[in-house]
Protein backbone atom coordinates (compact mmCIF):
# COMPACT_ATOMS: atom_id res chain seq x y z
CA UNK A 1 0.00 0.00 0.00
CA UNK A 2 1.86 3.21 -1.33
CA UNK A 3 -0.62 5.68 0.10
CA UNK A 4 -3.48 5.49 3.28
CA UNK A 5 -6.90 4.50 2.29
CA UNK A 6 -10.07 3.78 3.76
CA UNK A 7 -11.62 0.23 3.20
CA UNK A 8 -15.21 -0.23 3.00
CA UNK A 9 -16.48 -3.01 1.28
CA UNK A 10 -14.98 -6.32 0.89
CA UNK A 11 -16.03 -8.41 -2.39
CA UNK A 12 -15.43 -12.15 -3.32
CA UNK A 13 -15.43 -12.87 -7.28
CA UNK A 14 -17.95 -14.46 -9.02
CA UNK A 15 -16.16 -17.12 -10.43
CA UNK A 16 -19.01 -18.84 -12.71
CA UNK A 17 -20.58 -15.71 -14.06
CA UNK A 18 -23.51 -16.46 -12.86
CA UNK A 19 -25.01 -14.08 -10.45
CA UNK A 20 -25.22 -16.17 -7.53
CA UNK A 21 -23.21 -16.41 -4.94
CA UNK A 22 -23.03 -20.21 -4.64
CA UNK A 23 -21.01 -21.36 -1.58
CA UNK A 24 -22.68 -23.56 0.60
CA UNK A 25 -22.09 -21.03 3.66
CA UNK A 26 -21.41 -17.25 3.79
CA UNK A 27 -17.63 -17.04 2.96
CA UNK A 28 -15.53 -14.76 5.26
CA UNK A 29 -13.17 -12.71 4.32
CA UNK A 30 -10.63 -10.78 5.81
CA UNK A 31 -7.41 -8.38 6.09
CA UNK A 32 -4.30 -9.45 7.98
CA UNK A 33 -1.57 -6.84 8.07
CA UNK A 34 2.27 -7.55 8.30
CA UNK A 35 2.35 -8.57 12.08
CA UNK A 36 -0.22 -10.85 10.68
CA UNK A 37 -3.26 -9.57 12.85
CA UNK A 38 -6.25 -9.70 11.50
CA UNK A 39 -7.26 -5.90 11.12
CA UNK A 40 -10.75 -6.04 9.92
CA UNK A 41 -13.38 -9.22 8.07
CA UNK A 42 -16.77 -10.19 7.59
CA UNK A 43 -19.31 -12.75 5.94
CA UNK A 44 -20.95 -12.14 2.74
CA UNK A 45 -24.02 -13.80 2.74
CA UNK A 46 -25.12 -16.02 0.39
CA UNK A 47 -27.88 -13.97 -0.59
CA UNK A 48 -25.28 -10.88 -2.16
CA UNK A 49 -26.20 -9.41 -5.58
CA UNK A 50 -23.07 -9.35 -7.49
CA UNK A 51 -21.70 -5.69 -8.21
CA UNK A 52 -19.53 -5.93 -11.62
CA UNK A 53 -18.99 -9.28 -11.09
CA UNK A 54 -18.07 -9.19 -7.23
CA UNK A 55 -19.90 -9.98 -4.70
CA UNK A 56 -19.45 -6.88 -1.63
CA UNK A 57 -20.17 -6.74 2.07
CA UNK A 58 -20.40 -3.23 4.08
CA UNK A 59 -17.81 -3.10 6.92
CA UNK A 60 -17.38 -0.21 9.26
CA UNK A 61 -14.98 2.17 6.98
CA UNK A 62 -11.18 0.83 8.17
CA UNK A 63 -8.14 2.70 7.43
CA UNK A 64 -5.31 1.27 6.43
CA UNK A 65 -1.66 3.26 6.21
CA UNK A 66 1.49 2.29 3.74
CA UNK A 67 2.36 -0.85 4.12
CA UNK A 68 1.86 -4.84 3.53
CA UNK A 69 -1.27 -6.34 3.54
CA UNK A 70 -2.90 -9.59 2.43
CA UNK A 71 -6.42 -10.29 2.06
CA UNK A 72 -8.36 -13.54 2.27
CA UNK A 73 -11.33 -15.19 1.68
CA UNK A 74 -13.07 -18.78 2.14
CA UNK A 75 -13.59 -21.12 -0.55
CA UNK A 76 -15.19 -24.33 -0.16
CA UNK A 77 -14.08 -25.89 -3.29
CA UNK A 78 -17.82 -25.63 -5.19
CA UNK A 79 -18.75 -23.53 -8.17
CA UNK A 80 -17.13 -20.29 -6.78
CA UNK A 81 -13.31 -20.85 -6.51
CA UNK A 82 -10.92 -19.23 -7.60
CA UNK A 83 -9.02 -17.43 -10.78
CA UNK A 84 -5.82 -19.28 -12.16
CA UNK A 85 -3.53 -16.92 -14.00
CA UNK A 86 -5.38 -13.86 -13.95
CA UNK A 87 -4.73 -10.65 -15.77
CA UNK A 88 -3.84 -7.76 -13.10
CA UNK A 89 -4.81 -4.47 -12.38
CA UNK A 90 -4.20 -2.58 -9.53
CA UNK A 91 -5.67 0.75 -8.69
CA UNK A 92 -3.21 3.43 -8.57
CA UNK A 93 -0.92 3.42 -5.10
CA UNK A 94 -1.28 -0.60 -4.57
CA UNK A 95 0.87 -2.99 -5.74
CA UNK A 96 0.41 -6.91 -5.94
CA UNK A 97 3.24 -9.39 -5.53
CA UNK A 98 2.09 -12.74 -4.93
CA UNK A 99 -0.95 -14.83 -4.44
CA UNK A 100 -0.81 -16.73 -1.38
CA UNK A 101 -3.49 -19.62 -0.40
CA UNK A 102 -4.27 -22.16 2.78
CA UNK A 103 -5.47 -25.37 3.31
CA UNK A 104 -7.35 -25.10 6.06
CA UNK A 105 -11.08 -26.27 7.74
CA UNK A 106 -11.02 -23.04 9.32
CA UNK A 107 -10.79 -19.26 8.26
CA UNK A 108 -7.36 -18.10 8.43
CA UNK A 109 -4.17 -16.14 6.87
CA UNK A 110 -3.45 -17.52 3.48
CA UNK A 111 0.22 -18.06 4.21
CA UNK A 112 1.55 -20.01 1.82
CA UNK A 113 3.07 -18.43 -1.21
CA UNK A 114 2.25 -20.18 -4.85
CA UNK A 115 5.01 -20.58 -7.68
CA UNK A 116 2.68 -19.78 -10.12
CA UNK A 117 2.98 -15.41 -10.47
CA UNK A 118 -0.31 -14.86 -10.91
CA UNK A 119 -2.80 -17.13 -9.55
CA UNK A 120 -5.33 -17.33 -6.58
CA UNK A 121 -7.35 -14.17 -7.44
CA UNK A 122 -10.57 -14.49 -5.52
CA UNK A 123 -10.84 -10.73 -3.22
CA UNK A 124 -11.80 -7.49 -4.04
CA UNK A 125 -12.39 -4.06 -1.75
CA UNK A 126 -13.99 -1.14 -2.28
CA UNK A 127 -12.13 1.98 -1.05
CA UNK A 128 -11.64 5.55 -0.99
CA UNK A 129 -7.88 7.43 -0.94
CA UNK A 130 -7.02 9.67 2.11
CA UNK A 131 -5.28 12.62 2.70
CA UNK A 132 -4.64 12.48 6.69
CA UNK A 133 -4.80 15.76 8.17
CA UNK A 134 -1.10 16.04 10.62
CA UNK A 135 -2.00 19.53 12.01
CA UNK A 136 -3.64 22.77 11.14
CA UNK A 137 -2.46 26.31 11.89
CA UNK A 138 -5.40 29.29 12.03
CA UNK A 139 -3.26 32.17 10.07
CA UNK A 140 -5.51 34.42 8.90
CA UNK A 141 -8.32 36.92 10.74
CA UNK A 142 -10.85 35.67 11.92
CA UNK A 143 -10.53 33.27 14.84
CA UNK A 144 -8.96 35.73 17.34
CA UNK A 145 -12.34 37.58 17.53
CA UNK A 146 -14.33 35.04 18.75
CA UNK A 147 -15.81 34.24 22.68
CA UNK A 148 -13.92 31.28 24.40
CA UNK A 149 -16.63 29.10 24.26
CA UNK A 150 -16.46 28.78 20.55
CA UNK A 151 -12.76 28.27 20.43
CA UNK A 152 -10.88 25.64 18.83
CA UNK A 153 -9.18 25.04 22.15
CA UNK A 154 -7.48 22.15 22.10
CA UNK A 155 -6.47 21.97 18.10
CA UNK A 156 -8.01 19.29 16.50
CA UNK A 157 -12.12 20.43 16.49
CA UNK A 158 -11.36 20.29 12.73
CA UNK A 159 -10.33 16.92 12.36
CA UNK A 160 -10.96 14.75 15.27
CA UNK A 161 -13.84 12.52 13.30
CA UNK A 162 -16.64 14.32 15.41
CA UNK A 163 -19.89 15.88 13.86
CA UNK A 164 -21.54 18.56 15.49
CA UNK A 165 -25.19 18.85 15.98
CA UNK A 166 -27.27 21.48 15.02
CA UNK A 167 -27.05 23.31 17.72
CA UNK A 168 -24.01 26.00 17.81
CA UNK A 169 -23.45 25.40 21.51
CA UNK A 170 -22.24 22.18 20.49
CA UNK A 171 -18.77 22.19 21.76
CA UNK A 172 -17.77 20.35 18.97
CA UNK A 173 -18.02 23.63 16.92
CA UNK A 174 -15.60 26.33 16.17
CA UNK A 175 -16.99 29.82 15.31
CA UNK A 176 -15.59 32.13 13.42
CA UNK A 177 -16.87 36.12 13.82
CA UNK A 178 -16.43 38.89 12.09
CA UNK A 179 -18.73 41.99 13.02
CA UNK A 180 -20.65 43.86 10.46
CA UNK A 181 -19.77 45.93 7.97
CA UNK A 182 -17.82 43.36 6.04
CA UNK A 183 -14.00 44.19 5.38
CA UNK A 184 -13.51 41.35 3.16
CA UNK A 185 -10.91 39.51 5.33
CA UNK A 186 -10.86 35.90 6.22
CA UNK A 187 -13.52 34.29 8.04
CA UNK A 188 -10.84 31.81 8.88
CA UNK A 189 -8.01 31.22 6.74
CA UNK A 190 -7.18 27.53 8.31
CA UNK A 191 -3.59 26.33 6.90
CA UNK A 192 -3.62 22.06 6.91
CA UNK A 193 -0.51 20.08 7.15
CA UNK A 194 -1.03 16.73 5.40
CA UNK A 195 2.50 15.63 6.13
CA UNK A 196 3.39 14.38 2.74
CA UNK A 197 2.55 15.57 -0.68
CA UNK A 198 -0.60 14.39 -2.22
CA UNK A 199 -2.28 14.44 -5.65
CA UNK A 200 -5.62 15.86 -3.88
CA UNK A 201 -8.52 14.63 -5.04
CA UNK A 202 -11.30 16.38 -2.99
CA UNK A 203 -11.90 18.15 0.28
CA UNK A 204 -15.31 17.95 2.11
CA UNK A 205 -16.11 20.57 4.70
CA UNK A 206 -18.73 20.59 7.15
CA UNK A 207 -20.65 23.59 8.33
CA UNK A 208 -23.68 24.63 10.52
CA UNK A 209 -26.96 26.70 8.69
CA UNK A 210 -28.50 28.17 11.23
CA UNK A 211 -31.91 30.47 12.44
CA UNK A 212 -30.41 30.28 16.01
CA UNK A 213 -29.02 33.43 17.11
CA UNK A 214 -30.85 35.86 15.38
CA UNK A 215 -29.70 34.11 11.91
CA UNK A 216 -25.96 35.47 11.98
CA UNK A 217 -24.80 32.00 11.61
CA UNK A 218 -24.46 31.40 8.04
CA UNK A 219 -23.03 29.15 5.24
CA UNK A 220 -19.52 30.16 3.75
CA UNK A 221 -20.41 32.48 0.89
CA UNK A 222 -17.07 31.35 -0.83
CA UNK A 223 -13.87 29.49 0.17
CA UNK A 224 -10.45 29.91 -1.32
CA UNK A 225 -8.16 27.14 -1.80
CA UNK A 226 -4.11 27.00 -2.57
CA UNK A 227 -1.22 24.52 -2.10
CA UNK A 228 2.15 24.64 -1.77
CA UNK A 229 4.81 21.95 -0.53
CA UNK A 230 6.24 24.43 1.71
CA UNK A 231 4.57 26.82 4.20
CA UNK A 232 5.61 29.84 3.32
CA UNK A 233 3.82 32.87 1.77
CA UNK A 234 5.33 32.98 -1.21
CA UNK A 235 4.98 29.16 -2.02
CA UNK A 236 1.28 28.54 -2.38
CA UNK A 237 -0.33 28.48 -5.40
CA UNK A 238 -3.29 31.30 -7.20
CA UNK A 239 -6.45 30.50 -4.87
CA UNK A 240 -8.84 28.45 -6.74
CA UNK A 241 -12.77 30.16 -5.60
CA UNK A 242 -15.54 27.40 -4.54
CA UNK A 243 -18.43 28.73 -4.07
CA UNK A 244 -21.29 25.66 -3.51
CA UNK A 245 -22.09 26.04 0.39
CA UNK A 246 -25.65 25.81 0.51
CA UNK A 247 -26.81 28.83 2.15
CA UNK A 248 -30.77 28.52 2.38
CA UNK A 249 -33.38 29.43 5.17
CA UNK A 250 -32.80 26.51 8.04
CA UNK A 251 -31.22 25.43 11.02
CA UNK A 252 -28.97 22.28 9.67
CA UNK A 253 -25.56 20.52 10.00
CA UNK A 254 -24.46 20.55 6.10
CA UNK A 255 -21.60 19.23 4.28
CA UNK A 256 -19.80 20.77 1.03
CA UNK A 257 -17.46 18.77 -1.20
CA UNK A 258 -15.01 20.21 -3.90
CA UNK A 259 -13.02 18.09 -6.23
CA UNK A 260 -9.54 19.66 -5.84
CA UNK A 261 -8.24 17.43 -8.85
CA UNK A 262 -4.76 18.95 -10.34
CA UNK A 263 -3.63 20.56 -7.31
CA UNK A 264 -0.36 18.46 -5.68
CA UNK A 265 1.02 20.04 -1.98
CA UNK A 266 1.61 18.94 1.40
CA UNK A 267 0.09 22.07 2.87
CA UNK A 268 -3.27 22.72 2.08
CA UNK A 269 -5.14 26.43 2.48
CA UNK A 270 -8.57 27.20 2.86
CA UNK A 271 -9.28 30.76 3.17
CA UNK A 272 -13.00 31.15 3.90
CA UNK A 273 -15.39 34.40 2.73
CA UNK A 274 -18.64 35.42 4.73
CA UNK A 275 -20.48 38.68 4.70
CA UNK A 276 -22.48 37.46 7.26
CA UNK A 277 -21.32 37.77 11.60
CA UNK A 278 -20.61 34.00 12.20
CA UNK A 279 -19.23 31.55 9.96
CA UNK A 280 -19.29 28.28 12.40
CA UNK A 281 -16.88 25.20 10.85
CA UNK A 282 -17.26 21.65 12.05
CA UNK A 283 -14.75 18.97 10.06
CA UNK A 284 -12.36 19.29 7.13
CA UNK A 285 -10.81 16.29 5.45
CA UNK A 286 -9.27 15.34 2.22
CA UNK A 287 -9.05 13.02 -0.01
CA UNK A 288 -5.82 12.41 -2.47
CA UNK A 289 -3.16 10.16 -3.25
CA UNK A 290 0.48 10.13 -1.85
CA UNK A 291 3.24 11.46 -3.95
CA UNK A 292 6.04 8.67 -2.87
CA UNK A 293 9.38 9.78 -2.23
CA UNK A 294 11.87 8.77 -4.10
CA UNK A 295 13.07 6.15 -1.87
CA UNK A 296 9.46 4.66 -2.11
CA UNK A 297 9.39 4.48 -5.82
CA UNK A 298 12.92 2.21 -5.41
CA UNK A 299 11.16 0.50 -3.00
CA UNK A 300 8.41 0.08 -5.21
CA UNK A 301 10.43 -1.05 -7.94
CA UNK A 302 12.42 -3.91 -6.24
CA UNK A 303 8.50 -4.93 -5.20
CA UNK A 304 8.78 -4.93 -1.75
CA UNK A 305 5.17 -4.30 -1.09
CA UNK A 306 2.79 -7.40 -1.04
CA UNK A 307 -1.30 -7.31 -1.37
CA UNK A 308 -2.99 -10.01 -2.52
CA UNK A 309 -5.91 -8.42 -4.52
CA UNK A 310 -7.15 -7.07 -8.03
CA UNK A 311 -8.20 -3.65 -6.24
CA UNK A 312 -10.60 -1.23 -7.90
CA UNK A 313 -11.03 2.31 -6.84
CA UNK A 314 -14.17 3.03 -5.24
CA UNK A 315 -17.20 4.46 -7.38
CA UNK A 316 -18.13 8.06 -6.26
CA UNK A 317 -21.55 8.00 -4.92
CA UNK A 318 -22.20 11.01 -5.00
Amino acid sequence: MQSPIEVTDLGKFDYDGDDVLDDTAAPQIGIWDSSHALVVSTAIPTSTTPENGVFYAPITPTFLNLGTYVIGVQTFYDKERFSWDSNITTARAIQWNEGRFNLATTFTEPVNIRSQPTCYFGTNFKFDYLAPVESYVYDGSGQGAQPSSFLDTDGIELIDGEIPGTSYTDPDWVGFRDDPPDDGTSQPQVTFDLGRTYDLLKTTITYLQSEEASGTITAPEEVLISVSDIYDEAGFSTPVSFTGFDGTVGTEVRQAAFDLTGMIGRFVRLDFRNTSQWTFLGEVSFNGIMIPEPATLWSAVLGLLVLLSCARRRRSRE
